[in-house]
């Protein structure tokens, strides 16, 4: 697998970078939910619908969480896009014994109260239509092999409305649950309730 190697400058330039991008291309950004800052590490479940979902993310992180970031990517797209391993990024192989080192790598990052790691539980881009996240099992041994951590469901989705430029909103909780195997069911209850909430 591929370690993050952050690089000071990279993360500067990509933070301005994000913001430009948003700015530029979305009508406006809607935040909604509650977080409390319990001065743990943060793990982040997204869904996974677009190229734009790293750069919503690291917006989140930048105006939510203020943690130091890490996401993971599958192996061939880090090789594609190295720049991304600068600023957080970390791979994975699937269906590869290399896969556990990943899985691991990630424990290990969640031991920092510094750190927030964002993962797409769909594993894939799915549009953003889809009825149901389906969640790779890498998620729930993730969690049970993490210690004491505040685990937050984000939700994203745009909506033109009478816009010539798309809103982008972004939901997000803390998961409060704690019981594994409800994990994906209630990341689902939230994902349907937040279709609703941006049609509105």
């Amino acid at each position: 697998m591929i370690e993050a190697k952050h690089n000071y400058v990279y993360y500067l330039f990509f933070k301005f970078y994000t913001h430009f991008k948003i700015k530029f291309n979305f009508e406006k950004v809607c935040l909604q939910g509650n977080f409390i800052d319990r001065n743990k590490p943060i793990l982040i479940l997204a869904n996974h619908q677009s190229w734009w979902d790293g750069f919503w993310l690291n917006y989140f992180n930048e105006k939510i969480t203020h943690r130091k970031l890490y996401f993971m990517m599958l192996e061939e797209q880090l090789l594609k896009y190295r720049f991304f391993n600068k600023i957080g990024g970390f791979s994975i192989r699937k269906n590869s014994k290399d896969a556990v080192c990943s899985l691991n790598y990630t424990v290990k990052l969640l031991e920092n109260p510094q750190n927030a790691v964002f993962l797409f539980p769909q594993g894939e881009i799915q549009s953003i239509y889809t009825d149901y996240i389906y969640f790779e099992k890498g998620i729930c041994k993730i969690i049970n092999k993490s210690g004491n951590i505040q685990v937050l469901f984000v939700c994203n989705f745009i909506e033109y409305f009478s816009y010539r430029k798309p809103s982008l909103f972004m939901y997000f909780k803390e998961w409060e649950a704690q019981n594994i195997q409800t994990i994906e069911a209630d990341y689902n209850d939230f994902f349907q309730s937040c279709k609703l909430s941006s049609r509105q």
